[in-house]
């Protein structure tokens, strides 16, 4: 390690009490100078789902031989009475698609004429037709959030930093365990920046008069 970065990690530490975070303590998320967050108190090593709420899952897909791309409900794309979908600038919602029988492609035909554009079957499944055969398209699920996996370190912690695709501003994040459940639920742009603990070869050094978590 060169002298600048020793220097660095020194005046950084000089203003920083040691410490190792006790078992009981709870998941504090804090802002950083860059705009980032730091996740602290989780389970060292542990996977973790972060959940972006203001950042909509879009799933790309191809179009049949009959240009039909089918939606049905499953655990990574979820469709229920209240769901919205987005393509090519258009917003369809389930309470407001026409009902019709699934289609039918056989050699590149359609059986039957779809009733709608973009229509739902008695199951709740989805269809979007009169697309090019084999075209890919983006469909944005607008009531499912954005997720992504993250591990946290050797000090239970979590570094986000802010992007196009998982936006730290105004909408909540959530992050949560690999059985599912909500450990931690936070709005960044309410965060107020300060200092945050860090990781240093497996050890916690926490900002002077650190009491969050304990």
């Amino acid at each position: 390690m060169n002298a600048k970065k020793v220097s660095a990690i020194i005046a950084t530490l000089g203003t920083l009490a040691i410490g190792i975070l006790p078992a009981s303590a709870e998941v504090v998320a804090t802002k950083t100078a860059d705009g980032g967050i730091v996740v602290s108190g989780l389970t060292d090593y542990s996977s973790y789902t972060i959940e972006y709420s203001g950042a909509p899952k879009i799933r790309r897909a191809s179009a049949n031989a009959c240009g039909v791309i089918a939606l049905s409900d499953s655990e990574s794309y979820p469709i229920d009475s209240s769901s919205s979908f987005t393509r090519s600038g258009t917003n369809y919602t389930m309470a407001s698609l026409t009902v019709g029988a699934a289609p039918k492609c056989s050699d590149g035909s359609l059986a039957a004429t779809p009733p709608a554009a973009v229509f739902k079957d008695s199951n709740g499944n989805v269809y979007f037709t009169r697309l090019t055969a084999y075209a890919n398209t983006e469909i944005t699920y607008n009531s499912v959030p954005s997720t992504r996996r993250a591990k946290a370190n050797a000090c239970g912690i979590v570094a986000l930093r802010n992007d196009a695709n998982y936006p730290l501003a105004a909408s909540p994040i959530m992050v949560k365990s690999e059985a599912g459940s909500e450990v931690s639920n936070f709005t960044p742009n309410s965060l107020t920046a300060s200092d945050s603990p860090i990781c240093v070869k497996g050890k916690t050094y926490f900002p002077e008069g650190w009491s969050m978590g304990s």
